[in-house]
């Protein structure tokens, strides 16, 4: 399944964010996570009579806390599609039908590479796509989660907007804790 789908009414660009590739994924992190909680609780009653276990019930928490927090940031992305509209005619980029800023102060597309917070110089776990306005305004467009081919599909779409806008791609990076750095 594809997570983007492009589509160019007369200019118009439309971006399609889909959310049927991520869902599978939110379910079995939830599966994963409900195993995790059963096992920190089998070691929560395992402490009474062996206490030295209190240190395997603290990394089965932070674990625990680490699956929840991921399946929490993919379910935002996995509950509807999405619709990005790229408007020359009204000079706007709405999301949603929302509009949330005017297509002459985007500034580039910024394709940005997720890197593991563990590495030093780590491979990129995931791609995210963000529109840059002129005044560094950040608008979130979507994220691969690890999906296969979401690489690809991330720099076709970020091609496809900065032909539509008349702006250059850039590339960057950042860590999987640095989400902030790609928020409004």
């Amino acid at each position: 399944m594809k997570l983007l789908s492009i589509v160019k009414p007369p200019k118009r660009l439309l971006l399609i964010k889909h959310a049927a590739p991520v869902r599978p994924r939110v379910a079995w992190l939830t599966i994963l996570c409900g195993c995790a909680v059963l096992t920190l609780i089998g070691w929560v009653m395992a402490t009474r009579q062996r206490p030295g276990y209190m240190l395997f019930v603290g990394l089965l928490l932070v674990l625990v806390l680490v699956i929840a927090a991921r399946a929490a940031d993919m379910q935002r992305g996995a509950k509807s599609d999405e619709s990005i509209l790229f408007d020359r005619e009204a000079n706007a980029i709405s999301h949603n039908g929302k509009r949330v800023a005017d297509l002459t102060d985007l500034d580039h597309i910024l394709v940005r590479k997720i890197l593991p917070d563990e590495e030093a110089n780590g491979v990129p776990v995931d791609y995210a796509l963000v529109a840059t306005l002129a005044n560094s305004r950040k608008i979130p467009i979507t994220e691969t989660y690890g999906l296969p081919g979401g690489k690809e599909e991330i720099e076709q779409a970020a091609n496809e907007i900065a032909a539509f806008a008349g702006v250059p791609v850039e590339v960057g990076e950042r860590r999987q804790t640095e989400y902030w750095m790609d928020m409004t």
